[in-house]
């Protein structure tokens, strides 16, 4: 009702009849039933204000603890005219009040470290006091400003010097104010941790133990009210408290101002203690039978805690658990079903009975909440990420196993070093062998030349690029020709999915859906892509984002922003824009003649025993890649340069010789060229009046009225012919590049402030094919020593070169395992995509067809 000049708050205490007179600075006030209070936040500023950095380390040195841990909780310097206006009492303080004490804030379970309820005030000679409730103290509990950084369990200990011993060691601590209280707040702030209480061994003169029996009682209560196992210990024998043991550790040498010592020695502590300790049980009639829906809730909470689960969420502020069990670590979100249901049994265990809807329910967003506000931000990916420079593929096995790629081969490992979440519609991978090859693929793709099915490989290899952007691989060919079985097994290799190949989305929602949830994207049977699909999959291959409203919300936005890659097969030229055909390879492939058919279940029942082997050696070349990825030089860069930086960095792992892939991606763009020529009636009619006529410069509406009027009726209703002059120069933008690449510039001026544009045959020679260089054999050599040895992949070996023309005898064979690795790499330059004979003889499980008739086709 009132507050003093000194900032004490006045308020009537219900039911008060005494008189009080305050007098505060020249406040002298009679009213009947009021009581004041002291602005403690405010006293603690002011002392720890008055605190000098000669006096800090002088108590950290008496009280045998570092300054840092005295930091952490709040120390404070009170002289006698503190304590005479905060009314403090302490044992031995009738007489006279000390002249000098230290003071340590006292806190509640309110906010990350409570608000301040209490002060602690400390004598040098060890005597303790608090200040008077009159002045509307409590006692509170010590709370280090570090907890919620340290690891559990969090040590409960009795006082301010307790707590600074703990800091010491390394250690979460909370600090009560006697060894019979502050049970009150510890339940409620520690409710998620994992606490384990440390007595004291204090017998006095009557023969009772205070410390000990104040830890079995808290113990006793926190089990109760938690209802889980609480554990108490006591310090080792001949030690009274934490302080104690580690003014022991500094007596044989421990250097309190070496960190990582101390906090060995603490892990060391905490080991001995939780050996030795005593579980507390919770009372029968609280862990079985049946409980409330806010029981329910809390003890669900504390079966999260109790198992260890780890929450954080990821940069789009999705909640995930990460849930240990058996062994395997998995990530989940928390809002998935299979967490739900993970939930469910963890109470059925604990309780005997359902978890009910509601607890689960509000459960669930506490937990969502503890994520978001205060777990960490970790990256969560879908089968393929990113780590330290090495690339991790995850299995999506049982187990939760992942292959970590690095520079010197790769290896299958247990657990994650980053965190992989799983859809609902992910297959396992098998655990890749070493020592497949890459041309054990061949036999099951049905490719019309090398130079296809470098592109295929290629294709995949730029999969396994976690960064990407990738390429865009467009099939087609008539029915019968494979079309899908090649996109299946492609799939397969990289992220098998129960739906691998699916029809074409009908919105960007729906794109944006199918790439969150898998890693590749497969479009199967598609005649046509449209205009928006074109756009949208140009954004998903190198880099886009897409956003719309979420289900169940007005304002909050659902965004995907990633790239992935795309594979799209139909009979037909299925597209015909030149920016997706820019960013896309293209694949024709061969009909298939009929008496060379085989079921899909034998080639399927084949490739499944060589999955394995293939995938192993993929990851060779991916693990040569990531090591040759930085001495790529191009001297011309082609079109998605970064893609085919990445292949051409595997090169030298690849049945194939270096500068192949180049070759067959100018291959690639000079037939796109003419196709987007042939495809697009502007380009078209653009390229035939050059030819005939030479140059043509005006505006757009000019240029677009001479085109017109050599065109046909047919020709100018087409869709794609542009009506205005404002969509003739947008057209002419797209397929400016196609033409540059064929010989015809096209260039946009501004002029006096008229807009022209003027085509005409370039001069000099049309664009020339891309070109690299790469590090000798001799300079790849030095750099694989220093890179600390090894072979250019694991079981690379096995994978030997044919000269054009050759094939390997076996007495060839024998000559290059054995040679030198120099040898190798010499090799390797004359490497070539001509598969072996075994494979082109119609043996192998895949597609047959008789060499004779089309030499290289499977």
């Amino acid at each position: 009702i009132a507050t003093t000049p000194s900032g004490y708050t006045v308020y009537r205490r219900p039911g008060a009849q005494q008189t009080r007179v305050l007098k505060e600075n020249g406040l002298r006030e009679v009213r009947k039933g009021l009581a004041i209070t002291a602005d403690l936040s405010s006293e603690d500023r002011n002392f720890r204000a008055g605190l000098s950095d000669e006096r800090k380390m002088r108590v950290a040195s008496d009280l045998g603890v570092s300054v840092a841990a005295l930091d952490c909780i709040g120390i404070g310097r009170a002289e006698t005219k503190d304590l005479k206006r905060l009314r403090a009492s302490g044992r031995g303080w009738k007489d006279a009040y000390p002249p000098i004490v230290s003071s340590f804030p006292e806190r509640d379970a309110t906010g990350a470290i409570g608000a301040i309820v209490g002060i602690c005030f400390r004598v040098d000679d060890g005597r303790k006091g608090s200040p008077s409730g009159e002045v509307g103290a409590k006692r509170g509990l010590i709370i280090p400003s570090t907890l919620s950084t340290r690891p559990d369990p969090v040590l409960l200990v009795e006082g301010p010097t307790d707590v600074a011993a703990c800091e010491t060691l390394g250690l979460a601590s909370v600090g009560r104010p006697s060894n019979a209280s502050g049970g009150r707040f510890i339940a409620q702030l520690l409710a998620r941790r994992k606490v384990l209480i440390v007595g004291e061994n204090d017998q006095n003169p009557a023969g009772t133990w205070p410390g000990r029996e104040g830890a079995e009682k808290l113990a006793t209560y926190l089990a109760t009210k938690w209802k889980r196992v609480v554990r108490w210990a006591l310090p080792p024998e001949g030690h009274k408290d934490v302080r104690a043991y580690l003014q022991h550790l500094v007596a044989k040498g421990l250097d309190l101002n070496d960190e990582q010592a101390c906090h060995e020695a603490g892990k060391r502590f905490v080991e001995s203690l939780i050996a030795v300790a005593t579980e507390e049980q919770p009372p029968a009639s609280s862990s079985k039978g049946h409980i409330g829906d806010d029981g329910a809730r809390e003890a669900v909470l504390h079966l999260c805690v109790e198992a260890g689960d780890h929450f954080f969420h990821d940069n789009e502020n999705r909640a995930f658990a990460l849930v240990r069990e058996g062994g395997v670590a998995r990530t989940l979100p928390v809002r998935s079903r299979d967490y739900g249901l993970l939930l469910g049994r963890r109470f059925y265990r604990a309780t005997g009975s359902g978890l009910p809807t509601t607890a689960k329910t509000e459960a669930i967003a506490t937990l969502e909440g503890l994520a978001i506000f205060d777990g960490p931000e970790e990256l969560v990916f879908v089968r393929i990420g990113e780590y330290e420079g090495k690339v991790v593929l995850d299995l999506c096995d049982e187990r939760w196993r992942v292959v970590v790629i690095g520079k010197d081969g790769w290896e299958v490992v247990n657990e994650s070093p980053i965190r992989f979440r799983r859809t609902r519609g992910m297959l396992a991978l098998p655990a890749p062998v070493p020592g497949g090859l890459i041309n054990d693929l061949r036999p099951f793709i049905n490719v019309r030349t090398d130079n296809d099915f470098v592109v295929v490989c290629a294709f995949i290899l730029g999969c396994l690029n976690p960064c990407g952007p990738f390429m865009i691989l467009l099939v087609n060919g008539e029915p019968g020709s494979a079309k899908s079985t090649l996109c299946r097994l492609i799939r397969a290799l990289i992220d098998p999915n129960k739906a691998p190949l699916r029809s074409e989305p009908k919105d960007n929602r729906d794109l944006a859906i199918a790439a969150n949830n898998a890693w590749m994207i497969g479009l199967d049977n598609m005649s046509r892509v449209s205009e928006r699909m074109s756009n949208a999959l140009c954004r998903l291959a190198t880099g886009g984002g897409f956003a719309t409203r979420e289900l169940y919300t007005d304002a909050d936005e659902m965004i995907f922003d990633g790239k992935r890659p795309v594979m799209i097969n139909g009979i037909g030229d299925i597209a015909d824009r030149s920016d997706l055909i820019d960013r896309a390879v293209r694949l024709t492939l061969p009909t298939i003649p009929e008496h060379q058919r085989r079921t899909e279940r034998a080639i399927w029942s084949a490739f499944e025993g060589q999955r394995p082997a293939i995938l192993g050696a993929f990851l060779d070349a991916v693990s040569v890649a990531l090591r040759n990825q930085d001495a790529v030089r191009f001297t011309r860069l082609p079109r998605m340069a970064d893609s085919a930086s990445w292949v051409v960095a595997a090169e030298t792992a690849c049945p194939w010789a270096p500068g192949s892939f180049i070759a067959a991606l100018d291959d690639q763009r000079r037939d796109a060229d003419e196709f987007v020529i042939e495809a697009s009636p502007l380009a078209n009619a653009v390229k035939e009046r050059v030819e005939q006529h030479g140059e043509i410069e005006g505006t757009a509406s000019e240029i677009l009225g001479l085109l017109s009027a050599d065109q046909d009726e047919k020709i100018l209703k087409h869709p794609d012919w542009p009506k205005r002059a404002p969509a003739f120069g947008t057209k002419l933008r797209e397929v400016a590049p196609n033409l540059r690449r064929l010989g015809i510039e096209v260039q946009f001026d501004r002029n006096a402030g008229r807009r022209t544009i003027t085509i005409r045959k370039n001069e000099g020679s049309p664009d020339l094919p891309s070109s690299l260089s790469l590090p000798s054999p001799g300079v790849q050599e030095a750099a694989l020593a220093a890179d600390g040895g090894g072979s250019v992949g694991p079981n690379h070996d096995s994978e030997l070169p044919c000269r054009d023309g050759e094939t390997a005898s076996d007495d060839s064979v024998v000559s290059a395992q054995e040679g030198s690795k120099s040898e190798q790499m010499t090799a390797m330059t004359a490497m070539t995509a001509v598969p072996p004979e075994s494979q082109r003889d119609g043996q192998g499980p895949g597609f047959e067809v008789d060499a004779a008739e089309d030499e290289g086709v499977l």
